[in-house]
């Protein structure tokens, strides 16, 4: 026997490769801890989803070198105290069904494991639950804000760079089917989809579905800020209460700002050094850069809107920018502060904004109202690191005493992976951030041209 045709026994090293299942709960872990392991925690008798052996004969075909040495189908002893697809958890016939299999990246030896992604991930196989490859994870469901089949940040321990790990679903029918999978090479991307010469009609309409296939992939943010500038009226409304719930939903909760302890103060002497390192090595996340990109364009796009405040509060264009993107999602119907409408004044904190004057408010009013208040007005010094260090203030210090970089500054780029306040005053290590960060949208107009910094 071959060392290919032997991985289907190889277990997962959980010191190699710690992630659970993203939709379990600790509750699940529990169960399945006690359910895939005996009083003496032996797991009992088991095999792989015949999908996977599938799937792995397939790959293993295609690339008959490749190595083996990340593969993994069931996990170690360590790996049955988490909710993870490599323990047996589901039964069958009183044997346990792994429904997880791991496909060792190696191009060197003809097999990609992101090409073996993103192919699996194209087929939109309905046997697939979900797919961890490089720092991200999609699923065949919603998750999260993104589509079905749209790739987001994942946070877990290993960054699943030495591997694709591909977790099936737990019905017997779909984990079971031994239908082909549509994996043509495991070594280049596989080609476009030819349209079909039926006929005007028929290709139009393959167009028309492959259009909606992108839209969907389209982030949720992108998606509802379009439809919400329709010249339809009617989208145009619909959507403009989508995007109220959508940021009620995302918005960056206010951090802590009175400090633990008396003597714990933040300046910017303190910080600036820390400020000019950071921004000068950070760099955007690949599976973030189109969102980077579309917010420049953003900026970019009104930056006429934001100059006549500028002039008036001596305030750069771009950090007016960055702020109204946080906290806003660009919608000049809501406040500055915090993204409530100008209907009424504001209700989240800071409440009660602006405290003079009768709504409705104007943008331009809030915003005045929420920079005065920030005291950002009529300063001389926006070098970088007090640009920054304003920006960080105005959403509070709270992810620094966490020991993080803020994700109000640093989300979508590497100086940044986990951990958010959700809601006031409450931080989840495990949250992450669904905004990009200022830092990332001032970097990625100073790379371009757009605007100068001063270091």
């Amino acid at each position: 026997m071959t060392d290919i045709e032997a991985n289907i026994h190889q277990a997962v090293d959980l010191c190699e490769d710690v992630h659970a299942d993203p939709d379990a709960t600790p509750a699940d872990a529990r169960e399945e801890s006690l359910a895939s392991a005996g009083l003496e925690g032996v797991a009992p008798p088991w095999r792989v989803a015949e999908a996977l052996e599938v799937l792995r004969r397939r790959i293993n075909a295609l690339a008959p070198n490749r190595s083996i040495a990340s593969d993994g189908g069931i996990g170690d002893a360590a790996h049955r105290t988490r909710a993870s697809d490599h323990n047996p958890w589901v039964t069958d016939g009183g044997k346990g069904i792994v429904t997880a299999r791991d496909f060792t990246h190696s191009p060197q030896t003809g097999c990609d494991a992101g090409v073996i992604a993103e192919a699996l991930r194209a087929s939109r196989d309905s046997r697939i639950k979900y797919i961890i490859w490089n720092r991200r994870i999609c699923a065949s469901e919603p998750r999260d804000g993104q589509a079905a089949w749209a790739w987001r940040p994942y946070g877990g321990k290993n960054p699943h760079d030495h591997h694709v790990h591909i977790s099936v679903q737990p019905i017997k029918a779909l984990y079971d089917d031994p239908r082909p999978w549509a994996l043509s090479s495991v070594t280049a991307l596989p080609p476009p989809v030819a349209l079909t010469s039926a006929g005007p009609e028929v290709e139009i309409a393959a167009i028309a579905a492959a259009a909606d296939q992108l839209t969907q992939l389209t982030p949720l943010l992108q998606r509802l800020t379009d439809l919400k500038d329709s010249p339809d009226q009617a989208v145009a409304d619909q959507a403009s209460i989508l995007l109220s719930r959508y940021l009620t939903l995302t918005r960056p909760a206010p951090e802590p700002q009175t400090p633990p302890a008396a003597a714990e103060t933040f300046t910017l002497e303190a910080l600036a050094d820390e400020y000019r390192r950071l921004f000068q090595t950070c760099q955007t996340r690949p599976e973030w850069a189109g969102q980077v990109a579309w917010h420049r364009k953003k900026l970019l796009a009104f930056k006429s809107r934001y100059e006549p405040l500028a002039q008036q509060t001596q305030i750069p264009w771009f950090v007016i920018g960055a702020i109204h993107a946080l906290e806003g999602s660009f919608d000049f119907t809501t406040h500055l502060h915090n993204g409530d409408p100008l209907s009424a004044r504001t209700v989240r904190v800071p409440a009660g904004r602006p405290a003079t004057g009768s709504p409705p408010f104007t943008w331009e009013q809030s915003a005045l109202d929420a920079l005065t208040r920030q005291q950002l007005t009529g300063l001389a010094d926006w070098s970088l690191p007090a640009t920054l260090y304003r920006l960080e203030r105005y959403n509070g210090f709270g992810s620094r005493r966490q020991g993080i970089n803020t994700p109000y500054l640093w989300s979508f780029s590497t100086h940044y992976l986990k951990g958010k306040f959700v809601r006031d005053h409450v931080y989840d290590p495990e949250a992450i951030s669904k905004q990009c960060g200022a830092a990332l949208m001032i970097k990625a107009l100073a790379d371009s041209g757009d605007i100068t910094v001063t270091l």
